[in-house]
């Protein structure tokens, strides 16, 4: 370990030979040598997001004065000081080096005000390595370390830290509850700048739940203090998480000019991660626009970024997105690669998490194991020298009054034997409770950690399920004015919503067509059976509408019904014969808004402006189902489009839905009652009304089903 430090030494002397040129040298002449390593510090932290070399520089050449001067508390946060600007460049392992190096100082010379800070400063590098695990412990650990100090900065920055971790979890209001407690310890006088960075972070947690107006508030608030502040750096990042608000509220245009802003200042300063988000929200801004070209371009750019800084969380977001739009505009090629790179990025996350947190967990159990062995010795020695003593107490006595007291001590001894094997017993016992009880907590630990592994793999389901869903920003810019209430009864649906465009080009006899396929689809069971079914028809329907062709609804339900068939198993006789679909198919024809439906036991809904809601009944069959199925044909319905019309699909998780004051179904009377009261709304409100409605009817009791409703108004 001294060779390895001495080595270390050996490269910061040669570094810094490298960058001799130090400015500000005549700031420390005349200065104590603390004062000078104090100095170079804070110079390091000023120019460590700009110019990440002379940072280096002057973080080595306070290393070398603490070193020549043996200032023990200098040369651990020079170590420190060189791992922080590692750590501004990316170099995460580099960074991870000298942070031991800072760790070791601290602990040999008993630094334990300086132990919380390293430790914030460790799980910082962790947490951008995406080993979540390893951080949350040392932040856990300097928050120990913090509290007893009353070191009110390091607990700030340490709570920041485990917000930042939940948000990277998707634990957003987790993360915004870790944020509160941080800004708790800020000084907003003193520290503004924190008390913005901190605010605004609480807000694009509220973004990230839906919870868009008190996004906002939070937002706005960070904002208005950005005046008092001149921290570029943070104007960029509080304008870059605003624009990502306004963009999930669909406000486009509005984000615009906050992405402009963050993207220069990023640009200007070489801030990789920074040109990450920016590109990454710039990309996202043109798909708003549909502007497909230009998003894929900032996009890739963004995504080729995050693989060189090997920043994991924004390779999986920007890969995601990227997938996506490969898919929109049919290069399926490349979208598949991307999502077999995103599943390798997810994989490895969560594989390195793992691999760590049972290392750590073993490392303690040995420790605590070890620690009760020691004690048990030490009880059992100290039981041992007490019954030598009373041995020999006993041999006076008996040499004393051997004559007078021969059959008391016959007694004495009898009742000795007998009390040492009631002893002997006990003991036996205990060591047999003993055992048994960690046989019992082994098992626990092994049920925890299955239990644990299987909630990870199905979380992960659950991102890719909804990653295969067309998503809103995308359905909106297709069909302006829908809405979608989706909500799984478990972490994964047996219902799912599909929709795919198909442009037939124009000849010189016709003009171009464009059409839209859209569908609902209620699978049988829910979780991860039904997940499982919902996958494989949203995977056959894909290839069914491939190529030239437009097929119609009821060709492709029949179509599909036969490959389910098929797919599920060639032998009919093992497997139930219900195990399949509900689905409802639209076929769109946007040039002359002509709408055709062709449904497998779910109906269509539509109402044209204050008129009757109109029904058309499914046909009674099922996709998949083999009861009589040489005799499913599916009905084909047309319905020509003259005015503004609502259209509505569901599952039956709507009517099935158990809640209100006497526990019943919600029931297909009240689900037309209430379609055909908000058709004639604006459909942002409409959203909103659904969602109040069917949450209050639920409200107390159990979710039945999935449920799955979806809304657009053509015309």
């Amino acid at each position: 370990m001294k060779r390895f430090f001495f080595f270390v030494f050996l490269l910061c002397n040669y570094v810094h030979a490298q960058n001799p040129q130090l400015a500000h040298v005549d700031l420390w002449k005349g200065k104590t040598a603390a004062t000078q390593v104090r100095i170079l510090d804070s110079l390091s932290k000023a120019v460590r997001t700009s110019d990440y070399k002379q940072a280096l520089a002057y973080s080595q050449q306070g290393l070398q004065i603490a070193q020549k001067n043996q200032l023990h508390d200098g040369v651990a946060k020079s170590w420190l000081s060189v791992a922080q600007a590692y750590k501004a460049k990316g170099l995460f392992d580099s960074a991870l080096i000298f942070l031991d190096s800072a760790r070791f100082e601290a602990t040999t010379y008993s630094l334990k005000k300086l132990m919380p800070e390293v430790l914030n400063a460790e799980g910082a590098v962790y947490m951008r390595k995406s080993n979540n695990t390893k951080a949350t412990s040392c932040f856990y650990e300097a928050i120990e370390l913090a509290n007893a100090l009353k070191d009110s900065v390091n607990l700030q920055m340490a709570f920041n830290y485990l917000g930042t971790v939940a948000f990277y979890r998707d634990d957003f209001l987790s993360a915004a509850n870790f944020y509160r407690r941080s800004r708790n310890f800020v000084d907003v006088q003193n520290k503004p700048e924190k008390f913005v960075s901190i605010t605004d972070n609480i807000g694009l947690c509220y973004a990230n739940v839906g919870k868009y107006d008190s996004a906002l508030f939070f937002q706005e608030q960070a904002v208005k203090k950005l005046d008092q502040i001149n921290d570029s750096n943070l104007r960029a990042e509080v304008f870059i998480n605003i624009a990502a608000t306004l963009l999930l509220l669909n406000r486009i245009d509005e984000s615009k000019h906050y992405i402009d802003d963050a993207f220069q200042i990023h640009q200007k300063r070489n801030n990789g991660y920074g040109l990450v988000l920016a590109n990454h929200y710039l990309g996202k801004y043109y798909l708003g626009k549909n502007d497909l070209p230009t998003a894929i371009r900032y996009l890739e750019i963004a995504d080729q970024l995050a693989n060189e800084l090997d920043i994991a969380s924004q390779k999986k977001q920007t890969g995601i997105v990227l997938a996506e739009v490969y898919s929109q505009i049919g290069d399926h090629k490349r979208a598949s690669e991307k999502y077999a790179k995103l599943i390798d990025v997810i994989q490895e996350i969560n594989k390195d998490e793992n691999a760590r947190a049972i290392n750590e967990l073993s490392a303690q159990y040995d420790y605590k194991e070890q620690t009760q062995k020691i004690e048990l010795l030490t009880r059992d020695k100290a039981i041992q020298d007490q019954r030598i003593e009373n041995d020999r107490n006993l041999k006076i006595i008996y040499a004393s009054v051997a004559v007078f007291l021969l059959l008391l001590s016959g007694l004495f001894i009898y009742r000795f034997i007998e009390k040492k094997k009631a002893n002997r017993q006990l003991v036996e016992q205990a060591e047999a409770i003993a055992l048994q009880k960690k046989k019992i907590e082994e098992q626990k630990a092994q049920l925890q950690q299955r239990n644990q592994e299987t909630m990870d793999s199905i979380n992960y389901a659950s991102r890719i399920q909804r990653s295969s869903l067309p998503s809103l920003s995308l359905l909106q810019a297709t069909l302006n004015n829908s809405f979608v209430y989706y909500k799984p009864k478990d972490i994964v649906s047996g219902d799912f919503y599909w929709m795919r465009e198909k442009i037939v080009p124009a000849t010189s006899t016709t003009p171009e067509r464009r059409y839209l396929y859209f569908a609902v689809a209620d699978c049988t069971g829910h979780g991860v059976p039904g997940a499982m079914m919902a996958v494989l028809g949203s995977s056959l329907l894909n290839q069914l509408i491939a190529g030239p062709v437009v097929k119609q609804p009821a060709a492709i339900l029949h179509e599909l019904h036969i490959q389910v068939v098929a797919s599920l198993n060639e032998d009919l006789a093992h497997r139930d014969s219900h195990d399949g679909m509900d689905i409802a198919l639209l076929l769109l024809d946007l040039s002359t808004k002509r709408v055709t439906y062709a449904g497998a036991g779910r109906p269509l809904y539509y109402q044209n402006g204050t008129t009757e809601l109109q029904t058309i009944r499914s046909d009674k069959y099922s996709v998949g189902d083999t009861t009589d199925m040489e005799q499913i044909q599916f009905t084909q319905h047309e319905i020509a489009v003259l005015e503004p019309t609502m259209f509505y699909l569901s599952t039956d998780g709507v009517v099935d839905q158990f809640g209100g004051p006497f526990a019943r179904k919600f029931m297909t009377k009240n689900l037309k009652e209430m379609l055909h009261e908000i058709a004639p709304w604006p459909i942002e409100k409409q959203a909103a009304h659904v969602q109040t409605v069917l949450d209050t009817w639920k409200e107390g009791h159990d979710q039945t089903d999935d449920i799955t409703l979806v809304g657009f108004r053509l015309g």
